[in-house]
């Protein structure tokens, strides 16, 4: 199971009172559908599904499939689709993100969110530092950066230390907030 999900790049973020701290500081309400790609163990679904109205979980892997199936099968407020979120319908009505995807797929994922007919309004993402700064221009401006910042801003809302995560981390990570205009 652990080569799999090194395999799949998972590293799923294991600091309760940090996870609920960062949806707390954001814009997530209870109005609000939420789409959380690869959540994993559960331990950010467990926090949205107490702030948001309804979220959206698209999950890879069978295995954390079932075991999110049995740990929410009574909740209504959680729709659960065990797919690659490549292959991932996204809503035609307001949504907002809050996850922590896969490093492997990191600038697919951002570029079919931002790219969509219809973007998120909000994203909140855990992505490697590196990625985030080019993506939102942080220190300097690429072509990736003026290319989004035309519809959305991006902001650096929090750093990661390694031991947030299981397995631990040695890749800089952040959580990056991409806003629609």
């Amino acid at each position: 199971m652990f080569t799999r999900r090194r395999a799949l790049s998972q590293v799923f973020l294991k600091n309760r009172p940090l996870i609920k701290k960062l949806i707390r500081r954001s814009s997530i309400g209870k109005d609000d559908t939420i789409l959380e790609i690869g959540p994993g163990t559960g331990n950010i679904t467990e926090e949205l599904l107490h702030v948001a109205r309804k979220v959206i979980a698209v999950e890879i892997d069978p295995t954390l499939t079932k075991l999110l199936r049995s740990k929410y099968f009574d909740n209504q407020n959680l729709t659960l689709h065990q797919m690659d979120f490549m292959h991932f319908q996204l809503p035609n009505y307001p949504y907002k993100v809050f996850a922590n995807p896969p490093f492997s797929i990191q600038g697919k994922l951002v570029r079919k969110l931002l790219d969509a007919t219809n973007p998120p309004e909000d994203c909140y993402l855990v992505l490697r530092k590196d990625f985030a700064y080019r993506l939102g221009g942080i220190r300097k401006d690429g072509e990736l950066s003026r290319y989004y910042k035309k519809r959305f801003e991006f902001e650096i809302v929090h750093q990661f230390k390694g031991s947030d995560f299981k397995p631990k981390t040695r890749v800089w990570t952040v959580m990056l907030k991409i806003e629609r205009k």
